[in-house]
């Protein structure tokens, strides 16, 4: 969702202070790098919830199974 933005933000600095992205390619190489990164982030996020809704499934049938014989 923000990532196109990202992309375009570093497109018009380029464009609007090109010296800014020539003299120093640190700049560019850490605004990428924060991109990659918060990519990392949101796919860890979405694995801890996935581990969340199995967990969950699994208590949730544990608790079915475990208590089927006072229904």
């Amino acid at each position: 969702m923000h990532k196109p933005m990202a992309y375009t933000v570093i497109g018009q600095l380029g464009q609007r202070i090109p010296s800014l992205i020539n003299k120093d390619l640190s700049l560019l190489h850490n605004l990428f790098d924060t991109l990659v990164s918060v990519r990392v982030l949101y796919y860890f996020c979405m694995i801890i919830e996935i581990i969340y809704i199995y967990i969950y499934i699994y208590i949730y049938i544990y608790i079915i199974i475990k208590f089927e014989h006072f229904v």
